[in-house]
């Protein structure tokens, strides 16, 4: 109830689409809350046989975005912390939940999480039929 498919676009035996979270920070205790999304079984019509995610242009794959924007900056004594911060927290928060910052990994898990008012977007490979 708290996810909103806002685009979808297919294309052959590809689907684009942008999934949004519907509520802010702090706007609702339980609705506001971090939701899993499981882009397997998104769809009852056809099956989802391999996901990527994209920027939310869909230029580039999000795993290369993130990689050129680490690549551009620039380490200084003031964000020093702030960068080993942000490298040493790869995997989980406190909480249990993925980092909204890490990358679907399809092989490993095709469940991706939604934080509050976070868009993500998706390049999905499917086929006909339901998801077994």
């Amino acid at each position: 109830p708290n996810v909103q498919l806002i685009s979808m676009e297919r294309r052959g035996d590809t689907v684009l689409v942008r999934l949004a979270h519907q509520f802010g920070i702090g706007e609702d205790p339980a609705l506001s809350a971090p939701v899993p999304v499981d882009l397997a079984r998104l769809f009852s019509s056809f099956s989802v046989v391999h996901a990527e995610e994209l920027s939310l242009t869909y230029s580039l794959p999000r795993a290369e975005l993130l990689r050129r924007r680490s690549q551009r900056k620039w380490r200084t004594e003031e964000n020093e912390e702030e960068l080993m911060m942000a490298t040493a927290g790869k995997g989980k928060n406190n909480d249990g939940i993925p980092e909204a910052s890490a990358p679907l990994q399809w092989d490993l898990s095709p469940v991706v999480w939604l934080r509050a008012m976070q868009i993500r977007a998706f390049r999905l490979q499917v086929r006909r039929g339901p998801t077994p």
